[in-house]
């Protein structure tokens, strides 16, 4: 019994021994008979220092060496505690007598000079120093074991516990046992001291076992006796107190000597005392784990051991001392998994009802219908998508582990846990969508058969009640096989489908139509003297527009639904005057609505400048020879290796003065930099008449300081500004100190004229503006249909095929593009516009556009007809000449011969041009991008080779656009 069991009253100590067949194999059998067993039980009997396993088998070195040993064939166990029922208690220091064997040898030790029969039966032990015995582990290792000492070094023997196995064991027979037996006791009877026999091992002992002990203590040596047996289990705990408690009464002489109970009796209470420690044990764990609150309330094992108090709650401890900690840590995973699984099938059922989405999406109603449970489980499970609606196997199940951390599921992950396709109720589920797609599939044939019929009856057309047209239906089998109410529901549907066809229909038809609004509009306005006309439609307007577009079906086949088809048409109109955005007929495939998406993923493919790409920067220096020479000098010791960073960019400065550029090619970009150091120099640049029409990028002037001419620096910087704003340049003055006082010499003084702050200006203003991408050489509209088939991208990718620089405006619409033009020897840079055409056919065009690409798909008549309203609208208002303006026709390859109407587009198409005087192309998707963008080049080098025929020295434009 545990020490902490002991009451806290008088306490008599004992000294018990336990004896019993002892020695070598051929001695003892293949095992001893448990003496060491019941030793261990009582001593330390909690479950986790209980061991199954002392052997007696040692080394040299043990045996002499270790103090647990200390060459004695005799072990000390340790001090055994006992309550009785009168109140006090009694405190068993407990011997066992056994006789160690050399592991070399197998033979016993010569520890004694007697046999074990009288040496095991002593009644006084001296042995200094000698420790408790543990276990076999604690020999050679004793430091790291408890540390008793046997009191006083000796122990004087006040009873013995004789030990008699009754199970059958390999190698010893019931009759050797006694014959040993009846020596070793009748030794221990000489002694006067009292003896109990413990019949152990009688969880698996025998009838035969029993008989041989009663044979025994038949022997006339011992039957005047009356020794006491108790049947015994240290291996099933049973019996094993009772047997010390009743050699304690018998040494104590109590009176009162403890009731025995047999084996079995004892067995059954031993085990209904275990249900019910192990019933309060799951209790506890219910208490503090709930699990009603799991999710919420899941402490892991060392938590609930420490921090929530387990291991001090004397349920648990009474637990441990019966099972081992092990054990109830696999009551706790046990508790663990039930509030687990409890959770799981409680989150899967709610998730259930979700599984008909994943059979449409992942399997298909067409194919659904003919397979098995397992064969659509198999198909789910390796469809490529099955991680977009599954959460991984083991998530729901790790999420509900106390070892996961406890936070709450992403709120953004709605997939549907993998366990569901585990669960019980996922195949009845599966099955009843099943059972719904056929009902589905049955109806859905019917219905097609309905509206195929419908569709086969002239006399359904849109907006007309099925009250008129039921008579021509009645003779039909499919009409009498429709249940009223579900065929209203079939004719109502089939109505909207017809309805929205008719209607997309005759807007096209109104697209088609555009030249006649377009007619209407514009007369508005000349006649009112209004920039834009007015909203809304006269009756004879509308009259008019009835007779011309009644010779077309799209039109007449709305005669029912005459209230939509006027509405479409002033809403039209209204768009065509007021074309915003969103109310496009195109909608979400207006091209205003789309420039966004088509520019970024052309922005992706053509990178604004590589970073690690050296420009060039080139200023033409004009000035006196000396002074201008001073600057580029100046600039050579700003600049190291004459190569600039700036902003993560890297520019190479190439500085020339005026003189050094007669007779050489100009630089294709150059800034003019005007050097004012005097009245003259300020006179010269005033003589030369210049404007900014004749710049590239914005001229520089400089004001330089001369020390020797402090006084007319003031006048020089009002006049020197002033030219600056007169040609649109940047005027640089140095520091407002310097100009009243002489320079101090300083790290910031290149030399005698100019400063690192001054030459660093001109430098950055030089380089801003001939790398900014407001500059343009040429501007290029191009016009797109709304909801044209061919994506916008495909004209693009030819137009940019050679492009080398690309970047969007400031202008939504606008994207920069820099092409080589061959005959030009250089890049030329194109801002293009893209633009739908109802954005400026009837408003105009708000800057100077030099030419115009007019796309359109030959599939589409709408398509054309804004194409050539575009083209006689540019011609009529003198916005271009034929000349500038490119018809682009978008066709595949076999249009021309295989689609009539395409054709027919095509042809149109060339005939306008020729007519306009314009040029003409057909793409196609099927054929290269660059060979298309050869014709796009030709069509730049000629607009480029119109615009600069112009007198002027420069042709490039410099603007802000929204400015």
């Amino acid at each position: 019994m545990s020490e902490k069991n002991l009451k806290n009253s008088a306490t008599e100590l004992i000294s018990i021994c336990v004896i019993g067949l002892s020695g070598c194999e051929q001695l003892k059998g293949s095992i001893g008979v448990g003496k060491s067993l019941i030793c261990n039980r009582f001593v330390r009997g909690d479950y986790d220092r209980f061991r199954t396993e002392h052997s007696s088998i040692l080394s040299q070195a043990d045996f002499r060496g270790s103090p647990v040993i200390n060459s004695d064939h005799w072990i000390y166990w340790g001090v055994g505690y006992l309550n009785n029922n009168d109140g006090s208690s009694v405190q068993i220091k407990l011997i066992e007598q056994t006789e160690f064997v050399d592991d070399e040898t197998f033979e016993p030790f010569e520890g004694s000079s007697n046999d074990y029969p009288k040496r095991a039966t002593k009644i006084k032990l001296d042995s200094p120093d000698k420790l408790m015995y543990i276990c076999r582990e604690q020999l050679g290792l004793e430091t790291e074991y408890e540390h008793v000492v046997l009191p006083e070094g000796r122990a004087q023997i006040d009873g013995f516990i004789f030990v008699y196995d009754i199970s059958i064991t390999e190698g010893r027979t019931f009759d050797q046992q006694s014959n040993i037996a009846a020596e070793i006791l009748y030794n221990a009877l000489k002694t006067k001291k009292p003896i109990v026999i413990a019949a152990s091992k009688a969880d698996i002992g025998t009838e035969t076992g029993k008989k041989a002990l009663q044979r025994l203590l038949s022997r006339k040596e011992f039957k005047s006796s009356s020794i006491n047996v108790v049947e015994v289990s240290s291996i099933a705990n049973v019996n094993i107190t009772a047997l010390f408690a009743l050699v304690a009464a018998f040494v104590t002489k109590n009176k009162i000597k403890p009731k025995v109970l047999s084996f079995s009796d004892a067995l059954k209470i031993g085990r209904r005392i275990e249900e019910e420690i192990s019933d309060q044990y799951v209790a506890l764990l219910r208490e503090l784990m709930p699990v009603e609150r799991w999710p919420q309330v899941r402490p892991s094992w060392t938590r609930l051991i420490n921090r929530i108090g387990l291991a001090r709650h004397p349920t648990y401890q009474n637990f441990v001392y019966h099972f081992g900690r092990s054990e109830a840590m696999k009551f706790y995973q046990k508790h663990v998994n039930e509030a687990r699984e409890y959770w799981m099938q409680r989150r899967l059922k709610v998730q259930v009802p979700r599984l008909h989405h994943v059979f449409h999406d992942l399997i298909g109603i067409e194919q659904v219908r003919s397979l098995s449970w397992a064969e659509a489980k198999d198909i789910i499970s390796n469809h490529p998508l099955f991680d977009d609606y599954f959460q991984p196997l083991g998530t729901l199940s790790a999420d509900l582990d106390p070892s996961s951390p406890q936070v709450e599921l992403d709120p953004n992950d709605s997939r549907i846990p993998a366990e569901i396709l585990l669960a019980t109720e996922a195949e009845p589920t599966f099955f009843h969508f099943q059972e719904a797609v056929d009902l589905e599939y049955q109806r859905e044939l019917m219905e097609e058969a309905y509206e195929q019929m419908l569709s086969q009856c002239p006399q359904v057309t849109p907006g007309k009640p099925l009250q008129e047209v039921e008579i021509f239906l009645r003779d039909n089998p499919v009409y009498n096989a429709v249940p009223i109410q579900q065929a209203v529901r079939i004719y109502d549907k089939y109505q909207d489908i017809l309805v929205k066809k008719a209607e997309k229909d005759f807007a096209e038809l109104l697209l088609e139509r555009l030249q006649i609004f377009l007619d209407i509009i514009l007369r508005r306005i000349k006649s009112s003297q209004a920039v834009r006309p007015l909203i809304g439609i006269d009756e004879d307007e509308i009259n008019g527009l009835r007779a011309i577009l009644n010779d077309d079906f799209r039109y007449r086949q709305l005669n029912r639904l005459f209230e939509m088809r006027d509405k479409m048409i002033s809403n039209y109109i209204s768009f065509v005057s007021y074309p915003l955005v969103q109310n496009c007929p195109a909608a979400n495939q207006c091209i205003g609505a789309l420039l966004s998406d088509i520019f970024s993923n052309h922005l992706q493919r053509l990178q604004l400048v590589d970073s690690s790409q050296i420009l060039n920067i080139n200023l033409t220096v004009v000035g006196a020879e000396r002074l201008s020479n001073d600057f580029i000098s100046a600039v050579s010791r700003m600049v190291q290796n004459d190569v600039l960073e700036y902003e993560g960019r890297l520019a190479h400065i190439i500085c020339k003065t005026e003189l050094q550029l007669d007779g050489v090619n100009h630089a294709p970009i150059q800034t003019y930099v005007y050097l004012i150091d005097s009245i003259d120099a300020l006179e010269d640049i005033k003589g030369r008449s210049l404007n900014a029409a004749q710049f590239q990028c914005p001229p520089l002037v400089v004001l330089v300081i001369d020390p020797t001419h402090l006084d007319i620096i003031p006048f020089l910087r009002q006049q020197a500004s002033l030219v600056a704003n007169s040609i649109a340049g940047t005027f640089v003055a140095p520091m407002s100190d310097l100009t009243t006082k002489p320079r101090q010499s300083s790290d910031n003084e290149l030399n005698t004229f100019f400063t690192r702050d001054q030459i660093s200006r001109v430098l950055e203003a030089a380089f801003l503006s001939q790398t900014d991408e407001r500059r343009a050489d040429l501007r290029i509209q191009l016009s797109l249909m709304c909801g044209d088939q061919f994506p916008a991208h495909f004209l693009l990718n030819s137009l940019f095929f050679n492009a080398a620089f690309c970047t969007t405006s400031s202008s939504d619409d606008t994207i920069t593009i820099e092409v080589p033009i061959q005959s030009f020897k250089r890049k030329v840079r194109i801002d293009l516009r893209v633009t739908a055409y109802h954005s400026w056919l009837v408003s105009g065009i708000s800057i100077p556009i030099h030419g115009h690409i007019l796309a359109y798909s030959a599939r589409r008549r709408a398509s054309f007809s804004h194409a050539k309203a575009a083209a006689k609208r540019l011609i009529s208002t003198s916005f271009a000449t034929g000349d500038t303006i490119l018809l682009a026709a978008v066709a595949d390859v076999t249009d021309f011969f295989s689609d009539t109407e395409a054709n027919a587009l095509l042809t149109e198409g060339s005939e306008l041009a020729e007519e306009l005087k314009s040029s003409f192309i057909s793409l196609s998707p099927e054929i290269p991008d660059r060979i298309h963008s050869i014709t796009f080049l030709e069509f730049f080098e000629r607009i480029l080779t119109i615009h600069s025929s112009k007198n002027f020295p420069f042709f490039s434009t410099y603007y802000r656009q929204g400015v």
